[in-house]
């Protein structure tokens, strides 16, 4: 068996501020700079989520756009720092799970990441380390949005059924 752990809105906005500090750290450490083949990379992930996003398929496109920020990490060159990050999303994978958010969200998400790379190609720290901050801060508004809606599903599910089992019982 498995234990999933429920992850409250306190827990949700804890991971993205660390996941936020930690992409742009990797930023500064590197002062902006990223090789040409990483940004490859991410615009391989983030056609890779367009795609997937076409297609329906909302956990591969969770794969691609985790793919694309662990890049942003990666750029780093530092493992504690990588590590770290790996945690962290982990932890936000679980609730991915339950309440998939596909469409005009993640269309959103995938136009931010392209003008962020875009961004990052010219090699200035501060424009860069701006996008960033205002894709982190598009994403917080989504994803808690997101888990609000899973949270007044769930609530509303369990209601029913109360009610279910007293009109059985």
């Amino acid at each position: 068996g498995f234990y999933v752990a429920d992850m409250t809105e306190q827990d949700m906005l804890e991971v993205l501020t660390v996941g936020e500090g930690l992409e742009r750290l990797a930023l500064k450490l590197v002062n902006g700079r990223v090789p040409d083949h990483i940004l490859h990379e991410m615009e391989a992930a983030v056609d890779r989520a367009a795609a997937e996003v076409e297609a329906g398929n909302f956990e591969a496109y969770v794969l691609s756009d985790l793919e694309f920020h662990r890049l942003i990490v990666r750029i780093s060159g530092n493992r504690l720092l990588q590590s770290i990050y790996e945690q962290a999303m982990t932890r936000s994978q679980i609730r991915y799970v339950f309440h998939p958010r596909l469409g005009e969200a993640s269309r959103t998400s995938i136009a931010q990441h392209r003008e962020f790379i875009r961004i990052l190609a010219e090699g200035d720290l501060a424009a860069s380390d701006r996008a960033l901050g205002e894709h982190w801060t598009g994403s917080r508004g989504r994803m808690l949005a997101s888990h609000r809606a899973f949270e007044a599903s769930v609530q509303g599910a369990a209601s029913q059924n109360v009610q279910s089992s007293a009109v059985e019982g």
